[in-house]
């Protein structure tokens, strides 16, 4: 089983009114409910055994995977769903794609502050660039 299907079922788990959990008001236990009775027989055996992974998974472990499911849920509406959009082509990825890819973030991870916020920097202007130029040819045709 993929890891980001992992990790993303045990944070659905962890919002489960049946398990104690970290994070989530009752609306949100209300609507993992309905989410729960919608699945397959299959997708509940593929959670119920995440869970119990969950439960042999180290603490500070657990702790990393919390806090980064906190953060997540800081973040505004727009940024997360972008986010998933990204994870879901991660996952569209051969697993060599996804091998290169992981390099290359570990790599921007280890980059000096300032050259990796120069590398943003062309990035987005490049971004800003190609939005323009694609617009020009939308006009265009």
């Amino acid at each position: 089983m993929k890891t980001g299907f992992k990790i993303a079922a045990l944070l659905f788990l962890m919002s489960l009114p049946s398990i104690p959990r970290a994070f989530g008001d009752d609306a949100e236990v209300a609507k993992n409910r309905a989410r729960w009775e919608q699945m397959s027989p299959e997708e509940k055996d593929r959670i119920r055994e995440n869970f119990k992974k969950w439960k042999e998974m180290p603490s500070d472990r657990k702790k990393e995977i919390r806090n980064r499911y906190e953060d997540f849920r800081r973040l505004d509406p727009e940024r997360r769903q972008r986010i998933q959009e990204r994870f879901r082509e991660y996952k569209k990825m051969t697993r060599e794609r996804q091998a290169i890819f992981r390099e290359r973030i570990q790599k921007f991870r280890k980059m000096d502050p300032t050259e990796r916020r120069s590398r943003i920097e062309k990035l987005k202007k490049f971004r800003e660039k190609r939005e323009k130029l694609r617009e020009r040819l939308k006009k265009d045709t």
